[in-house]
């Protein structure tokens, strides 16, 4: 009885982690759109802040904004020194988000990976915050979340057979040498 009402405990478990699963894949394209919905509106942003700059240097060093930094930092002005270090921040802004925007146009898995292991983290941070956790039905939510259900239920199944291999093998080599 008792053996039946844990292979139960541990069936229901497994529905539990699956469902689980699924509702936390399903949030996965959203999350990427509302990701890149904060990159491209700071990317408008950023190259707005940078385009009086821009025509500066379009004007007078060929359209190079570095060659424009560094004539600045040249100066004996400092206010032209200080002007310096503000245009090269807004310059590295835009080239960042110029590369977060191409991450977040690659396939879906290359955009998961991105986000998880190689985005922004003020951007994801801000993302999140704005993020309104839904349950879409669209087909990808569902490749999303079943995706996702089949994956943790798989490592948590590896995991747990491995884990009784090895006990086993563990108490039967304390038998033999007892």
């Amino acid at each position: 009885m008792i053996r039946w009402l844990l292979r139960q405990f541990a069936d229901y478990l497994r529905l539990f982690l699956f469902a689980s699963g699924v509702l936390i894949g399903v949030q996965a394209p959203g999350f990427m759109q509302q990701y890149q919905q904060r990159v491209d509106a700071h990317l408008i942003e950023a190259k707005q802040n940078l385009s009086g700059f821009q025509v500066t240097a379009n004007r007078h060093f060929g359209g190079n904004i570095e060659k424009l930094i560094a004539h600045y930092s040249e100066s004996n002005d400092p206010v032209f020194k200080q002007d310096a270090n503000s245009i090269r921040a807004i310059y590295q802004r835009v080239e960042l988000l110029q590369a977060e925007n191409f991450a977040m146009t690659q396939h879906p898995i290359k955009q998961a990976w991105h986000l998880v292991h190689e985005a922004d983290e003020q951007l994801r941070l801000e993302a999140f915050q704005a993020f309104n956790f839904t349950v879409p039905l669209n087909p990808l939510a569902i490749f999303w979340g079943i995706g996702f259900a089949v994956i943790l239920l798989l490592s948590i199944d590896t995991t747990t057979f491995t884990c009784r291999k090895c006990v086993g093998k563990l108490r039967n080599h304390q038998h033999s040498h007892s």
